[in-house]
């Protein structure tokens, strides 16, 4: 029994603190509730232990990758490849992007290999709103007795997606406010424990005649809709000067075995699908990543794992 409880423990903490799984760590989702819309990071988690074949071209390339816990660590990877022939020890690496707001200097600094890459966790500050279509990213590598600025390949799109997120969720967030509170309502006890999510609306009367629709929000690997249900689908209208609302999301476990806990890097940050209407503007339609406080995130945690059986 105490062995459980002690594993219980282990994956509630890997899921508030990020568990170091495999080569590639743990952001942006940006962290774009409607009150948290800069993604800045709060920290960033240790980078990759293993290294890969650097690719065929020239000789320092560099690509960016996010992981679930890099978005939720509010952070990228720049991702260094070494063809010059001999090891390469960068004393500093700065990425550049006309999408955000500064440049960073990535971090855990360390000797790359001849012929390999190895990944540089890069710290998400706030997005330059509009969002530049045509802006890249830049890696200026510096090494002793060198220099180079390096262009950065973005396949995924990483930093395109995370800045229009955030520039959307400041929209957002001029209209409304959108926080997961600390207390997760629960009743019942065990694997017949049923609890509620509670997610506050409130009204910043900032924008005259403007109307904020919450019309589904999505489940995480860990936490689902109670009933089965594919998404919570509260279709609430919020206008500029109404009262503060608090809506009631009955939850469950999404999946109850190890892996699902140990895994998601993501468990409580939740999507909303919204609308915005504003006087004499296109309507807005965003995906906004609501995260969980560390209090709400806590109490959800112990009731999944409760209610899964897994805690004893």
């Amino acid at each position: 029994m105490g062995s459980r409880r002690a594993a219980a423990l282990t994956l509630a903490a890997c899921l508030l603190v990020g568990c170091s799984g495999g080569t590639d760590p743990g952001p942006a989702d940006d962290r774009a509730s409607a009150g948290d819309a800069s993604g800045a990071a709060a920290g960033s988690t240790p980078g990759p232990a293993d290294t890969s074949t650097a690719p065929d071209g020239p000789p320092l390339t560099a690509d960016l990758r996010q992981s679930s816990r890099d978005a939720a660590a509010g952070q990228v990877q720049v991702w260094l490849g070494n063809g010059t022939g001999a090891p390469l020890t960068p004393t500093r690496l700065t990425y550049r992007d006309g999408r955000l707001t500064r440049e960073v200097l990535a971090e855990r600094l360390r000797e790359v290999p001849a012929g390999r890459e190895l990944g540089f966790p890069v710290p998400l500050p706030p997005a330059a709103c509009p969002v530049d279509g045509d802006a890249a990213g830049v890696l200026e590598v510096v090494w002793e007795g060198g220099r180079e600025e390096v262009p950065v390949t973005d396949d995924n799109g990483t930093v395109a997606a995370y800045a229009t997120s955030a520039c959307q969720a400041r929209r957002v967030a001029r209209v409304a406010r959108l926080a997961f509170l600390d207390e997760v309502p629960t009743t019942g006890q065990g694997t017949a424990a049923t609890a509620r999510l509670l997610l506050q609306v409130e009204p910043t009367g900032r924008v005259p005649g403007a109307t904020l629709t919450l019309e589904t929000v999505n489940g995480t690997p860990v936490l689902a809709p109670a009933g089965g249900l594919p998404f919570w689908a509260p279709r609430l209208p919020v206008g500029g000067l109404e009262r503060t609302r608090v809506i009631q999301l009955p939850v469950a476990p999404a999946r109850c075995d190890s892996h699902a806990f140990l895994e998601a890097g993501g468990a409580t940050a939740f999507r909303l699908d919204v609308r915005l209407d504003e006087p004499g503007r296109e309507p807005l339609f965003a995906e906004l990543v609501v995260r969980m406080p560390p209090a709400g995130a806590r109490a959800a945690l112990d009731f999944a794992l409760e209610a899964c059986g897994l805690t004893g």
